[in-house]
């Protein structure tokens, strides 16, 4: 068997190429790692409505949509914590 071809270089280069691009993706979209509200919870803590909340938060960029058959009823909406403050910031500015 031919040590070279066992060397750690190549494997160490590999792990570091991973890791700069683990670290991008994490400063890039960290997201995953927040709390996600559904539209029922906001619709609580906004004191809206559950429709009102569905409305303002389908088509927000970053909201994750879950669709469980062909029905807009059969949609469970998922929004990181990021997002809600951000909606919930604007509509605060809206005069």
């Amino acid at each position: 068997m031919n040590t070279e071809l066992l060397a750690k270089k190549p494997v160490q280069q590999a792990t570091q190429a991973t890791l700069a691009l683990d670290l991008q993706y994490l400063t890039r979209d960290a997201s995953f790692a927040e709390k996600h509200y559904r539209v029922s919870e906001l619709a609580g803590l906004w004191g809206l409505g559950r429709e009102t909340v569905r409305k303002i938060v389908k088509d927000e960029p970053g909201v994750i949509k879950i669709k469980q058959g062909r029905k807009k009823a059969h949609t469970t909406y998922s929004v990181p914590e990021s997002v809600a403050r951000r909606i919930h910031t604007r509509l605060l500015n809206v005069a």
